[in-house]
This record gives structure tokens, sequence and C-alpha cells, in this order.
């Protein structure tokens, strides 16, 4: 039996796989804040919105919802 080596990523896709999501939220809190960020504009300053804005970028279980939510959002007005 013969292995197939790994392919090499090149640098630019490896650093696909690493999202700095500093500072950090778990999803947990990022649900409870949903419906504020949602709402919010870009203005706003909550001082949970540098961590929502993070987490978001690497969680995309979170950013699908936050995506329904606006969809859902747009079709009401």
């Amino acid at each position: 039996m013969t292995l197939n080596p790994s392919p090499q990523l090149s640098d630019a896709q490896a650093r696909q796989f690493v999202v700095d999501a500093r500072p950090w939220m778990s999803c947990d809190e990022c649900f409870e804040h949903l419906d504020e960020y949602v709402d919010c504009s870009p203005t706003t300053d909550f001082e949970w919105l540098p961590a929502m804005t993070a987490h978001l970028t690497g969680c995309q279980v979170c950013r699908e919802e936050v995506e329904s939510l606006m969809l859902l959002l747009a079709e009401d007005n």
C-alpha cells in the first residue's frame, strides 16, 4: 500500500485557518446580544461590540444566525 504525501498549503491558505478572535466572546454571550447587535448602528458604542465583531469573524454558526435574523428583519420592512 502506497500512501500519498499530504498536499502542502501555501502561506495564504494556512492564514485562512487562523482567525484572531480577540477580544474573546463565547457563543452563549454572542446569542445574548444578537438582538442588540442587529439593531445597532455603526456608531453604537457597546462595550461588548468589539468582542462580538471578533466572534462573528471566526464563528460561522453565530454569523449565520445573525444573517438569518437580518433577513427576517428585512422582510418585515
